[in-house]
């Protein structure tokens, strides 16, 4: 139950952190998605032999971090949880692989499943802490219209848009059921012959939820995606100079 209150707090911080104000809080949505994944395939695209290279791209990042005001301890369970699942196979693969030394940088010799398993792993790091960036710097309405301005089909911006909703709505109907279940057995852990039945009570109110969710839209007068109209402060303006920002650091 702990954890889940962890998880929803987490939620509350990172819609707070959303709301806040810097230059790339205002950047428009739509050139906040079209950097990141042009980020995220430049860092993808890059052999294992130019770790110097992901440098530059740590530092265009460094850069927009600090320019978010974003705290760096946001980005620290993200980068924890990845670094733990990829540093693994890292030394699974350097404790199978056969070894092999190679010249790196024309003035080291280094174990070749070493400098795969760094490059990897700076890979993975800064993967996800320009994701959290974006998710942390952008608002949900304005994520939709983003992907909207950038021809995603409708419904998939509706199954995000649905999903993110209804996922909080089930995290908090556990968290209930959670508290109720230990205010009446006077306990903190769950017995194994109770979860079929508390797996069935979360079945039956997140759908009943889920209608209601529904209801309440059709009652507002949701019936399209375009009825969310959310002003754009930087258009092609901001996609572009993040663009030449993006190549410049990825160039130099």
């Amino acid at each position: 139950m702990f954890k889940l209150r962890n998880i929803q707090q987490r939620l509350i911080t990172i819609k707070k952190l959303t709301e806040l104000e810097s230059s790339v809080h205002n950047l428009d949505a739509a050139s906040k998605v079209l950097i990141t994944i042009g980020f995220v395939l430049a860092i993808i695209s890059l052999d294992y032999f130019e770790l110097p290279k992901l440098m530059y791209f740590a530092c265009y990042l460094i850069f927009l971090i600090r320019l978010s005001t974003i705290p760096l301890k946001t980005f620290l369970i993200p980068v924890m949880m990845s670094s733990i699942f990829v540093g693994s196979l890292g030394l699974a693969s350097w404790y199978w692989a056969e070894t092999e030394q190679i010249l790196f940088l024309n003035t080291v010799i280094v174990d070749k499943s070493v400098l795969i398993g760094l490059t990897l792993l700076l890979k993975t790091i800064l993967t996800v802490c320009a994701t959290t960036l974006l998710a942390v710097t952008t608002k949900k309405l304005e994520l939709y219209q983003g992907l909207l301005r950038l021809r995603v089909p409708e419904i998939f911006i509706w199954q995000l848009m649905l999903l993110g909703t209804y996922l909080q709505v089930i995290l908090n109907e556990c968290i209930k059921m959670l508290e109720a279940y230990a205010l009446r057995s006077n306990t903190q852990t769950i017995l194994w012959p109770d979860y079929p039945l508390l797996l069935g009570q979360l079945f039956l109110l997140s759908h009943k939820r889920a209608i209601q969710i529904y209801q309440a839209m059709l009652c507002r007068g949701f019936s399209n995606i375009n009825s969310f109209t959310v002003e754009s402060r930087f258009n092609y303006l901001s996609i572009t100079v993040s663009f030449i920002l993006f190549f410049y650091w990825s160039i130099n």
